[in-house]
């Protein structure tokens, strides 16, 4: 229960992959049907299910990346760094 409580508590910041696995035609096989192992043909598709979502996932990180770094970059250039803009007008005046 504890655990459980972990995982909704924290389900909007951990990111999740559900994968559906259908359901038996009984009801009463439920415990077997989870429990069996996948048929080739599931493992095919659980790999290209698990591609896609690392592609997703690699194409998402990058836009955050690019995102992060566009929002330094904005930050740096619209702050004075270390008072240059006012060492550079004393310069300019001792030139003139």
């Amino acid at each position: 229960m504890y655990l459980d409580t972990c995982i909704c508590t924290i389900h909007q910041v951990m990111p999740r992959l559900l994968i559906g696995i259908g359901r038996p035609s009984n009801k009463a096989d439920v415990v077997d049907y989870v429990l069996e192992d996948f048929t080739e043909e599931q493992k095919a598709s659980v790999q290209g299910i698990l591609k896609d979502a690392l592609d997703t996932i690699l194409r998402h990180a990058e836009k955050k990346a690019d995102d992060l770094v566009q929002e330094r970059t904005k930050t740096e250039s619209s702050s004075p760094q270390n008072g240059s803009t006012s060492a550079n007008t004393e310069d300019s005046k001792a030139d003139s």
